[in-house]
């Protein structure tokens, strides 16, 4: 069978889908869908696999062992929510327009991190859309999408999610966001995800049912258990998480990604999981060009170093917590390629709350000990997290365009 991706549930023909699980705590799994039921085969590696008589829009559950049914863990959407059925998504439906993108990199970016469910009064991906014609005279050319992994409950920031590959439904759509990037491209803007691949959220999280590897009990970080990259069985999670990575790139179009809290990632494996996870994502990008964000509060050089000094060839390291935000815009000025490509640049971090009267990105020589402004919040982040509204914050074009003029001029020591 040919699979675009080894997990998950996959449209092969007219009303037929073929379904792919890792399952080794199970002995039967099963496709349960209106009322009938679809054994899959066990293959090698815990895994089960087969196809049932059903397409686009299709709910279901699996089965395991002929009694309790569950969430697909890789499930494309979940129109209910985490504890609801899953749905079958044709990913080949949405047209997209943006054929000659050719994504973005990280130079001279302006960059606007934005929270979909307060971006607008409707807090939808459609809605959004509608704005975003606005930030043309902003001067905003990046815009980055805080989680959207499917969590439970009305409202949150994204970081407990629990369904990896569903979109949030509480924002529309798998379809509305393939459109909202889509119009973002259209518009010039590259757009990237915030994902999280340090822990799971607590609640909707069924992966224990199918396997007792997802997690290590051994290690905890701030949020519980950490994930499996390193122990017993973790090929098929290091798996996942890659394949996540790709499917995020190939079938929303997205430019790249910034990942949460790695220094509570632990993985002691020859290739660091997220320096796997963004070569896979450099590869499912092909000629687009993407950049890669890490938070790293360890202040981990080895994470921008090129992988061929021993690094995970990541882009920039931030350092730094963010704690209340409604329309969180942390707009970054980007630093020079040229300054970027000299190797002898290594350290590179962001503090939104810092006991200094100043909040930069930098970069550190690392023959002279000398730092250098790589890039500024603007406004100051906790003006954003305590505003009553986005209005109040007063983040108008003019304002924005004003503030990078002083910036820049005061950088420069005129």
């Amino acid at each position: 069978m040919q699979r675009r991706y080894p997990i998950g549930a996959e449209i092969i023909g007219e009303n037929e889908t073929h379904f792919r699980v890792w399952a080794p705590k199970v002995k039967r799994l099963a496709v349960v869908s209106k009322n009938k039921t679809y054994p899959l085969a066990r293959e090698a590696g815990g895994y089960f696999a087969g196809t049932a008589n059903c397409g686009a829009g299709t709910h279901y559950k699996l089965q395991i062992d002929d009694g309790a049914a569950f969430p697909d863990p890789s499930s494309r959407f979940q129109p209910e929510g985490p504890h609801g059925p899953s749905c079958v998504v044709d990913p080949f439906s949405f047209k997209w327009t943006d054929a000659n993108w050719r994504g973005v990199k990280l130079a001279n970016q302006i960059i606007y991190e934005m929270h979909m469910g307060t971006f607008t009064p409707a807090g939808t991906w459609r809605a959004a859309i509608d704005k975003l014609s606005e930030f043309k005279e902003s001067g905003i050319s990046l815009l980055e999408m805080m989680p959207i992994a499917d969590f439970p409950g009305r409202f949150g920031w994204g970081y407990d999610g629990v369904n990896l590959f569903a979109p949030t439904r509480l924002y529309g759509t798998p379809d509305d966001l393939r459109a909202f990037v889509d119009r973002a491209h259209a518009l010039g803007f590259g757009v990237i995800l915030d994902v999280v691949y340090n822990h799971f959220g607590p609640d909707g999280n069924y992966l224990g049912a199918f396997s007792n590897d997802y997690l290590r009990r051994d290690k905890e970080n701030e949020w519980g258990d950490a994930i499996n990259f390193d122990g017993k069985n973790c090929g098929p999670v290091r798996e996942f998480f890659i394949t996540n990575a790709r499917y995020w790139i190939e079938e929303f179009h997205f430019d790249g990604f910034r990942f949460d809290a790695t220094q509570t990632i632990f993985d002691n494996s020859e290739e660091y999981i997220i320096g796997a996870i963004g070569r896979a994502a450099r590869a499912a990008a092909g000629g687009r060009s993407i950049v890669l964000f890490a938070e790293n509060e360890r202040q981990e050089t080895k994470m921008v170093r090129a992988r061929e000094q021993g690094g995970d060839d990541l882009g920039i390291r931030f350092r730094g917590k963010v704690w209340l935000y409604l329309s969180r815009p942390a707009v970054l000025m980007a630093g020079s390629t040229s300054r970027l490509a000299q190797s002898r640049f290594e350290t590179r971090s962001i503090r939104f709350f810092s006991r200094k009267p100043r909040s930069d990105f930098q970069l550190c020589d690392r023959r002279s000990g000398a730092r250098t402004d790589f890039t500024r919040p603007l406004p100051r982040h906790d003006r954003i997290a305590f505003a009553r509204s986005v209005d109040s914050a007063a983040l108008s074009g003019g304002r924005i365009r004003c503030f990078n003029a002083v910036s820049l001029f005061q950088r420069s020591g005129r």
